[in-house]
């Protein structure tokens, strides 16, 4: 399925959040080494900004990324050892968590193909590098199997829970 058939099926199965606009955010490299992977939810955001790349990173001081930057520097990681990208590349009517849970998800597990395209064809990842998840939610939509909303987040960095990628 191209890009077109699924912005349809967003449009008619989820137009209760899918905002129709073709103004998807790129990714964002500016590494010759990707280091690590970092996952967004998608690009909604409070002011209802569009943004031409992930995380607003058009401006690298952006308010969107400052609190994942934090988070980055404590791993040693700078921006140009990371290839940023959301789940879901499209805007909804409202930021993730506002949203109703399960349509969010429903919407985010038709995604996956596409990202996994986007990362195979990049010449700068290989399939060993980690990916990090800003939030509890992606795991959910990628990782259903092994995520559960039972497990405090805090367990994937205390016990070390390491999610197997599938390689399909």
């Amino acid at each position: 399925m191209g890009y077109q058939e699924l912005k349809e099926v967003l449009r008619t199965e989820f137009a209760d959040i899918y905002v129709d606009d073709d103004r998807w955010p790129e990714a964002y490299c500016d590494s010759r080494n990707v280091k690590a992977i970092v996952l967004g939810a998608d690009p909604s955001n409070p002011s209802g900004k569009r943004f031409q790349y992930a995380f607003g990173l058009e401006d690298q001081k952006s308010r969107y990324f400052s609190p994942i930057k934090s988070n980055l520097d404590v791993l040693g990681l700078k921006l140009d050892d990371l290839y940023f990208q959301d789940i879901c590349r499209n805007y909804f009517t409202r930021v993730t968590y506002e949203l109703p849970r399960r349509r969010w998800i429903s919407a985010a597990t038709k995604w996956p193909p596409y990202l996994k395209e986007e990362l195979d064809s990049h010449r700068r990842i290989s399939s060993d590098i980690p990916v990090l998840v800003t939030t509890e939610i992606i795991l959910e939509a990628l990782a259903p199997e092994v995520h559960s909303r039972s497990t405090p987040n805090k367990d994937y960095y205390r016990n070390c829970i390491f999610i197997e990628p599938k390689q399909t």
